[in-house]
């Protein structure tokens, strides 16, 4: 077996970002924090975790309470740039919510990929065109295609989401 080494980074505590995190106003039961830990991926270190209740855009659709990680580069921001840095965690997690909602002919075209090994954030069509029949699919059909993935059923049992 081929063995690399752990890759690891030292910054300064960015205090910048803590003022942000601590300043910032969002949605209404949305929680922001600053967090050194570790992740079920096996990494570890600066985290902003951001958490939110929501409600599941896979059925049963019940209530979510939903934690996303984001791991703080290593880098000496001032608050501005931490601010936008933010800002860009944020977009990432909305733009995540809205590809698992947007459902074209009952098919979820940019599904983000909830696996472990994946990037849930990317955007990135999982269904071409080309590969979408265009005449109605069958009621079962459509709702297989709208049912989440085993990896999805995964984590939704990991953390606990009624009904999985």
């Amino acid at each position: 077996m081929n063995e690399h080494p752990v890759a690891t980074a030292q910054f300064p505590w960015p205090d910048e970002l803590e003022q942000v995190v601590k300043e910032l106003e969002y949605k209404p039961g949305w929680v922001f924090e600053l967090k050194d830990m570790a992740r079920e991926d096996g990494c570890s270190g600066l985290c902003l975790v951001i958490v939110m209740d929501t409600r599941n855009s896979y059925p049963p659709h019940g209530a979510l309470h939903l934690k996303a990680v984001f791991s703080v580069p290593a880098e000496t921001y001032d608050f501005d740039s931490w601010r936008d840095w933010v800002l860009q965690q944020i977009l990432l997690l909305e733009r995540h919510e809205a590809s698992e909602n947007f459902i074209v002919a009952g098919r979820r075209p940019y599904a983000p990929d909830h696996s472990m090994t994946g990037n849930a954030y990317w955007l990135r069509e999982r269904v071409t065109h080309g590969q979408v029949d265009r005449r109605r699919d069958t009621e079962r059909e459509a709702q297989l295609s709208m049912e989440p993935s085993e990896a999805e059923l995964k984590m939704m049992k990991e953390l606990g989401v009624d009904g999985y």
